[in-house]
């Protein structure tokens, strides 16, 4: 049987900070689906719901928010573990964020991804 790997789909629509965060969890044991477009998200999330382990989100994004884009993926992947990267102060952020959910801050090392990406592991046993 091979070896299945979690999905995490990350989203972000400048394609420099969707490519570094791809290659920050390069190696790291996921199959990462990267897309600029949160609309392009939500139908991957739907059409791959019983694979999604999670999804990493900016959090301003020009069609659609990364906030609302985590309350629909919710929708169709209920518990589904979602972390928010901003370059915006965390603290005016946190109440707008589904339950749940974690943050990290711009700029982050692959270190302080990681920490992040574990935590939302341990909340989450399909990872």
């Amino acid at each position: 049987m091979p070896d299945e790997r979690a999905l995490v789909l990350v989203v972000d629509d400048h394609e420099l900070l969707r490519q570094l965060t791809v290659r920050l969890l390069d190696g790291s044991g996921f199959e990462v689906l990267a897309l600029g477009d949160a609309h392009e998200a939500l139908a991957v999330a739907e059409a791959r719901a019983r694979e999604l382990a999670l999804v990493i989100t900016d959090v301003s994004m020009p069609t659609m928010s990364g906030p609302q884009l985590g309350t629909r993926v919710r929708e169709v992947c209920p518990g589904v573990p979602l972390l928010f990267v901003t370059g915006f102060a965390a603290d005016g952020l946190a109440g707008t964020l589904p339950p749940g959910s974690w943050m990290l801050e711009k700029p982050f090392t692959r270190d302080d991804l990681l920490a992040r990406v574990r935590e939302a592991r341990a909340g989450d046993p399909r990872l």
